[in-house]
């Protein structure tokens, strides 16, 4: 038994019925190309969002472990604090056996000690490939001069704290911040 539909409805839709009706196969590809670009790009600005967002919070993480170090040295002589730490190099380990100024009563030199070694465990846990600098250097306080690790060490150059850090898209070859204190 074969049913056959009649009615306007039927009648219109066998009129226009035609074998270009539809979707062709290219029109479907390019269709989910322009779909697959238009994804992919999302997800490459999700992803430079993402990087941007943990720079920043390396930055910030930077930013207030300098302030804190600058706080401490302020207690104490500043030539006690001068020093140079480097997570990069290759088979570092921390050799700093501080003397535990929580449980022991500490002369000056040996609280400095102790802050450096408590200061520099934090810096390892906050920052990747953790590096940083204390010292006296009056380039780092010049906006021209490009940003850099080693310092003049004279008498009358501005103390300075430079940290760096290195992830995909920054390398510790140079500090990604210098903190000037002054003199």
């Amino acid at each position: 038994m074969q049913v056959t539909k009649t009615g306007p409805l039927a009648q219109h839709q066998a009129q226009h019925l035609s074998p270009a009706d539809g979707f062709t196969l290219m029109e479907v590809l390019v269709a989910i190309l322009i779909l697959a670009i238009g994804a992919s790009g999302i997800v490459t600005m999700q992803m430079h969002a993402m990087r941007m967002t943990q720079e920043s919070g390396f930055l910030l993480s930077a930013s207030q472990l300098a302030t804190e170090l600058a706080e401490r040295m302020h207690e104490h002589t500043v030539e006690d604090y001068l020093f140079a730490f480097d997570t990069t190099a290759d088979g570092a380990t921390d050799t700093n056996t501080a003397t535990d100024c929580y449980h022991t009563t500490c002369y000056p030199s040996m609280l400095a000690s102790f802050t450096l070694s408590d200061w520099q465990t934090t810096l390892q846990q906050r920052l990747p490939r953790a590096r940083a600098t204390v010292c006296r250097d009056q380039a780092s306080t010049s906006t021209d001069a490009p940003p850099r690790w080693d310092c003049d060490q004279q008498p009358g150059s501005a103390l300075v704290i430079k940290i760096g850090w290195a992830t995909r898209s920054h390398s510790s070859e140079v500090p990604g911040l210098i903190f000037v204190l002054g003199n």
